[in-house]
């Protein structure tokens, strides 16, 4: 009976958590508390993944990170459009166009000189409908050496609100020297700026290595962040790849992250990851991947806590989200069970963040 009313209970654990996380709403208190044991104490992981929500999610950063992709300070030139942007593939396609989108690009140094053309310096560009592109307008009250895109209200999967909310803006300063060309980006909301960071790109349109390094303040907390995002596409594919080192000195909290997402096609990807949390002597990491296929994903990740395996990140049997599975003969708390899937959802959304800061250079770069 005792097994039966486990059974019980980790199902409506699972129920309850995926419903509440979906939604990155399963924290439980901002501060971290001292960790005693690597997976005993569940909510130390938890307030860590929090603090690092709480830090980098303002609005701003998320209006950036479902918003740079359509941010255009300059149009490429015809020539360097995607081959394969002509139209999307069915359901499937694109499948075999991985080792295509995985081809590693050739790069080259920047040689230097200003990235934003003059003529473009000052100007305020705004988001215009369908919500998809954004255009210069006459309004010249931004950065004197740089551009300014608005930042809109977002729901929670990044696309712009209806009507259209003003919460902020995306400077892009051109910082470029004689010898090397760089960036500066400034993520605003009203008078305080969240995230100030310096942007190294190197490549093409399509091809592009772009190194970020900045600060990213709020709700009293602050992470430093070194970033290194490379992007290939090719046809209707694409590849990003992620490698990341995020530390909040205050706190104790270092994160480390190596991530990949591998679009086929519109419908078809994979998402690989290796997170590792680390907080004062203790650590947690997450390994593994999550498969797309015509839109419905599959989890395979492991969660281990101070090098030992504690739990799997698989598909349920019973609900259509991810569950949270022992690794062995262990047994999980329904907070252990949270902690697993904060730790899932929160890289998830570090990636996305991070790559949406770079989202905007690769239109500045040459053909």
């Amino acid at each position: 009976m005792p097994s039966i009313a486990r059974a019980v209970a980790g199902r409506v654990v699972k129920l309850l958590v995926v419903g509440a996380c979906a939604l990155a709403g399963c924290h439980h208190d901002a501060a971290a508390p001292v960790v005693q044991a690597p997976f005993a104490d569940a909510a130390a992981i938890s307030a860590s993944m929090y603090i690092l929500d709480s830090t980098l999610a303002s609005a701003g950063m998320q209006s950036l990170a479902g918003l740079g992709q359509f941010m255009q300070a300059a149009a490429p030139a015809s020539s360097s459009a995607p081959a394969g942007s002509f139209a999307p593939a069915a359901c499937g396609a694109g499948m075999g166009a991985a080792g295509a989108a995985g081809a590693a690009p050739l790069f080259a140094p920047a040689s230097g000189g200003s990235l934003i053309a003059d003529s473009l310096r000052r100007h305020v560009y705004v988001l215009v409908p369908p919500f998809a592109s954004y255009t210069r307008t006459s309004d010249t009250s931004g950065p004197v050496n740089g551009v300014r895109f608005r930042l809109y209200a977002v729901d929670t999967m990044g696309v712009a609100i209806a009507p259209l909310s003003i919460i902020g803006n995306f400077d892009l300063l051109d910082v470029s020297t004689g010898t090397a060309s760089s960036l500066r980006g400034l993520i605003s909301t009203g008078a305080s700026t969240n995230v100030d960071y310096l942007i190294t790109p190197r490549g093409h349109v399509v091809n592009d290595t772009v190194i970020l390094a900045g600060t990213a303040s709020q709700n009293g907390h602050s992470f430093s962040f070194t970033d290194s995002i490379t992007r290939s596409m090719i046809q209707f594919s694409s590849q990003t790849t992620m490698v990341a080192t995020l530390t909040d000195a205050a706190d104790d909290i270092t994160i480390r992250i190596s991530a990949a997402f591998y679009a086929y096609d519109l419908y078809d990807g994979n998402y690989t990851t290796d997170f590792t949390l680390t907080h004062g002597p203790h650590s947690v990491r997450m390994t593994g991947n999550i498969f797309t296929y015509c839109l419905l994903p599959a989890w395979d990740l492991d969660l281990s806590a101070d090098t030992v395996p504690v739990a799997q990140v698989t598909n349920s049997t019973t609900t259509s989200g991810p569950a949270v599975v022992p690794a062995a003969t262990l047994a999980l708390s329904p907070e252990q069970a949270l902690a697993a899937l904060d730790v899932m959802y929160g890289q998830q959304r570090l990636f996305k963040w991070l790559v949406g800061m770079a989202a905007p250079v690769a239109p500045l770069l040459p053909p």
